[in-house]
């Protein structure tokens, strides 16, 4: 029961839940939750006890601009502890500017403490999580580490920085049974990312109850969620979908809202509550795809 996948360099997955005002919805709402999940995923990742990592562990207000003079300066999410900050960013599309916004967000992260010179010596280590959509490498790892270092003979550069690229794209590769007998924790929580059969799930995360309350709390927040925030609204309006706002341009708008959900193989139950259209009708247009 494996999921195919194209083996192509840098190819998108259209994984919904990476949009980056859902996910802050998800780990902001409960914020004791999404400090909890967010320390298991670090600890895994960094190979660092949670216990090491939970000293004074607090999430930080994304914008994280120096000055007025900066653009674009809110990160997903940015937590930090004594010793080091973590910024974390879903990217649910690879486009050409990424890497280098993603890398201001850890520039002005590591400048954020100094004030004078003393600060120097006691700046904090940075920690760039990202979490893709997408193999960026095109080398089939699910996670990717980084650093500065001297091209010709490896020796790192002392720089207190560190990138991590995690790629959902590889867990799509990965069959139910595959799943089931993984022990890894970020690849089990990732796979509610890629995987929208709730029965596996249901099986999948039986007896964990961390898994189970941040899975009700990802269910929770797509039931409320306004549908505005899947889909650019201007470019549905630029393509006449509300016609004015009558009543046919508005059900055209949610038909369109409907296929465009279709395509990523979101539940009907979802479409429905978000779109307000009934699952026969939903059903109808998954048929004409």
């Amino acid at each position: 029961m494996k999921n195919d996948i194209e083996k192509k360099n840098k190819k998108v997955e259209k994984f919904y839940l990476l949009n980056d005002k859902i996910v802050k919805k998800i780990f902001t709402s409960d914020e004791e939750l999404g400090k909890k999940v967010i320390l298991r995923i670090l600890s895994d990742i960094l190979k660092v006890p949670v216990k090491k990592l939970d000293d004074d562990f607090e999430i930080v207000y994304p914008k994280i601009g120096l000055n007025k003079r900066n653009i674009n300066s809110e990160a997903d999410l940015v937590y930090k502890n004594k010793k080091a900050y973590f910024s974390i960013e879903f990217n649910y599309n690879n486009y050409p500017t990424l890497v280098n916004k993603n890398f201001s967000y850890v520039c002005l992260l590591y400048l954020k403490d100094i004030k004078n010179k003393e600060d120097y010596s006691n700046i904090k280590e940075v920690y760039s999580i990202n979490i893709d959509g997408f193999d960026y490498y095109g080398h089939d790892e699910f996670i990717y580490e980084s650093e500065m270092r001297e091209r010709k003979i490896g020796i790192p550069l002392g720089i207190k920085i560190k990138y991590y690229n995690i790629n959902l794209a590889y867990l799509k590769k990965m069959g139910y049974n595959d799943i089931i007998k993984e022990k890894n924790f970020i690849k089990r929580l990732m796979y509610m990312f890629v995987c929208n059969d709730e029965e596996f799930l249901d099986k999948l995360y039986e007896g964990d109850e961390m898994m189970n309350e941040f899975r009700k709390k990802v269910n929770d927040v797509l039931e409320n969620i306004d549908v505005l925030m899947y889909y650019d609204r201007d470019k549905l309006l630029r393509e006449g979908a509300y016609d004015d706002g009558k009543e046919e341009g508005i059900k055209e708008n949610k038909i369109e809202i409907a296929k465009k959900m279709l395509e990523e193989k979101m539940d009907f139950k979802i479409i429905s509550k978000l779109t307000g259209l009934p699952k026969e009708e939903i059903k109808d247009l998954q048929g004409g795809l």
